[in-house]
């Protein structure tokens, strides 16, 4: 799910109720997320904002990436929001699952558990799409139209 701007968007998650809405402050540099919960409590980030939010959800919860931060989202009314990663280059995709965090970046994937780096690819291409396939793979498209594969090793990765 991609949200767009200026329009409050409701996410529910198991018990919890999301809204969230993305103003611009600095098109195309920034855009202002502000994160209800609940109806009740609200926080806002200043967030990068030349590629669009987006919404995941994983093995502990739901979460929102920006162009260069994700931001996981509280499971219960006491929680909030919490900027779990913050990348160096753009994120496509954000996946929770083996343990950990897996990045597909414009130009590499990363492997993060518990807030550490684990594994890095880097590619001499740019990474156009990415789908995960089975348990321990994901297979990229890259920007001269050939597939790459990547796999999840431990904590680690191989490609």
């Amino acid at each position: 799910m991609i949200l767009d701007a200026e329009r409050e968007t409701v996410l529910v998650s198991g018990r919890r109720l999301f809204g969230v809405r993305v103003a611009p402050i600095d098109p195309p540099r920034s855009v202002r997320v502000t994160i209800v919960l609940d109806g009740r409590f609200e926080w806002t980030f200043d967030q990068a904002g030349w590629r669009p939010l987006a919404v995941g959800v994983g093995e502990s919860g739901t979460f929102l990436w920006s162009a260069r931060e994700l931001i996981t989202l509280p499971v219960d009314a006491d929680g909030a929001p919490v900027v779990e990663f913050v990348a160096d280059e753009d994120l496509l995709a954000v996946f929770e699952g083996a343990g950990g965090w897996v990045f597909v970046c414009e130009t590499s994937v990363r492997r993060v558990i518990g807030r550490r780096e684990t594994g890095r690819l880097e590619f001499d291409a740019v990474i156009e799409s990415c789908l995960w396939v089975s348990d321990d793979e994901i297979v990229l498209r890259v920007d001269d139209g050939s597939e790459r594969r990547v796999f999840l090793r431990g904590v680690g990765l191989d490609g």
